[in-house]
């Protein structure tokens, strides 16, 4: 085939017809400076098309060429593009140390010390499982970017915001590439490496569910529990969910359509500020106040930084068997049948008046982690017989609603844990011979989940997997026509299993 790329008014230039093709990669390789160009980029900037037997020889040729004729001002390295090694010409400082000055003034204006590195320098990153960094005017660039967006804000909260940042400098300075996060994290090693910056990996708890997050901080904050970083967390994880995204990776919760719609009635919206929720719920609940207690509570629980002091277990390839354990998990038919029947005793098997209520027991709006342990000989007796209903609490019905509503979470943290176990799959979090006593136990097996110790409860509550195991049976009830779903309020503010509102009636 012919050795030239095919017309294109945005990579022709005038250029191809009266300079020389030596003369045209030289200009190439000065213009990308320390960066480096691989052959087919200097290929297209002639009309070269290097993906031809013809056209790669005579690129090679001109490249060849311009290395020979400027060896003081042109040089070479080799550097992987996936699980491609290729090589890549570069433009050397040393012949113009002028043009990167700059770069090494903002690097001490910002660090407060010399630049520590220099130009065509290879970093390496030994059992970090990356590749070497070689420092280029760009990869400089990069790292004045870091410290600059450090300096200002002292503590930035998950990669990404970091990848952004630099990705919108490097646009709006004409630059055509993104920093990918490979890349990132070496510019992140390296400065670290010379205790320029620090980086945390925590678990942040958003939501009831952990998710390991990045944290990079100013070289003065030495650890993850400094209270600048706790509010630094909690501010990203607010900044999330006002532009209605999930943390910590960022994706939307609903499309951008539907958020639309929901901005159109916020002046509406049935949702109030959690400072104003009056927790004073001793003469009922409203289905609205139900589900501010709940924004409440969610917030409360919502940040808790742990130092990652256990190293991560390899994985098998059996995630989901590993994760979670048996204790006596039955088909769907009888988890529809034993859900059902927990759902409609707590909500019309108790006379009016019963105390005490789930509402006494487990107050919405508190934290679960507070709730206090009861033993049986604490617990009332609602119906004497070695049962699942034995410990079981009313619920209370809400002001504004018929009786019949009830929440999902008032149903699981008053779910009796023998029923729990045949309709969900439990954490292996939970220790198996501590499990294992209370459902032996013919009595304490039936103690709702709320008053477990926080051995067992802890781990049950926080598993959003569990929640959602719970939220599929009673979906398929509503399939069913057992039981019907109360639409979300708000998806932006109700995102979780936990604030679903279902309805089982009494006939």
């Amino acid at each position: 085939g012919t050795p030239y790329l095919s017309y294109n008014p945005e990579i022709w230039n005038p250029l191809f017809l009266y300079r020389l093709p030596a003369d045209i990669t030289l200009g190439a390789v000065r213009d990308c400076g320390t960066e480096g160009l691989g052959r087919a980029e200097i290929g297209k900037k002639m009309g070269m098309d290097t993906s031809t037997k013809a056209g790669n020889r005579r690129v090679s040729s001109y490249i060849l060429t311009v290395c020979n004729e400027h060896p003081d001002h042109v040089g070479q390295f080799q550097k992987m593009e996936g699980k491609v090694r290729c090589i890549k010409y570069f433009w050397k400082a040393e012949s113009q140390p002028e043009q990167f000055r700059k770069l090494f003034e903002d690097f001490e204006r910002l660090s407060g010390v010399p630049c520590p590195f220099k130009l065509g320098q290879v970093v390496k990153f030994p059992n970090c499982n990356l590749s070497t960094l070689r420092m280029s005017d760009v990869t400089l660039r990069r790292l004045n970017d870091i410290l600059e967006l450090i300096a200002n804000k002292r503590v930035v909260v998950t990669f990404h915001k970091i990848s952004r940042y630099i990705s919108e400098k490097e646009a709006s300075n004409g630059y055509d590439f993104t920093i990918d996060k490979k890349s990132l994290v070496k510019c992140l090693k390296a400065l670290e490496g010379v205790h320029l910056i620090r980086i945390f990996d925590t678990l942040v708890v958003a939501e009831s569910v952990e998710n390991k997050v990045q944290i990079v901080c100013h070289s003065g904050i030495c650890s993850a529990d400094d209270p600048e970083v706790l509010r630094a967390v909690q501010a990203t994880i607010d900044e999330y969910h006002a532009e209605g995204r999930v943390f910590p990776h960022g994706q939307l919760r609903f499309s951008i359509k539907k958020r639309a719609e929901l901005e159109l009635e916020k002046n509406s919206s049935s949702v109030d500020p959690l400072t104003e929720i009056n927790s004073d719920y001793g003469n009922g609940l409203t289905l609205h106040l139900r589900y501010n207690l709940l924004r409440l509570q969610s917030s409360m629980e919502l940040v808790e930084l742990i130092r990652a002091s256990l190293p991560e277990e390899p994985s098998t390839g059996r995630a989901n068997s590993e994760s979670s354990a048996e204790y006596g998990y039955q088909t769907k038919a009888i988890r529809c049948f034993v859900l059902h029947e927990i759902a409609f005793s707590m909500v019309h098997g108790h006379k009016d008046g019963v105390k005490p209520t789930s509402f006494d027991l487990f107050p919405p709006g508190e934290n679960f982690y507070s709730l206090p342990v009861r033993s049986v000989d604490e617990l009332t007796v609602f119906v004497d017989e070695e049962s699942p209903l034995r410990f079981l609490p009313p619920l209370p019905s809400f002001n504004d609603t018929a009786r019949g509503w009830f929440m999902l979470q008032d149903l699981l943290i008053s779910l009796p844990l023998s029923a729990l176990v045949l309709i969900a799959h439990i954490s292996r979090k939970v220790d198996k011979d501590l499990m294992l006593s209370y459902l032996t136990d013919p009595i304490k097996r039936h103690i709702p989940v709320g008053c477990l110790p926080n051995a067992i409860r802890i781990p049950i509550m926080k598993d959003q997997k569990l929640v959602r195991q719970v939220e599929h049976v009673l979906l398929t009830l509503c399939a069913l026509g057992l039981m019907a779903i109360a639409p979300n309020p708000d998806p932006k503010c109700f995102s979780t299993a936990r604030a679903s509102v279902f309805y089982v009636s009494k006939k």
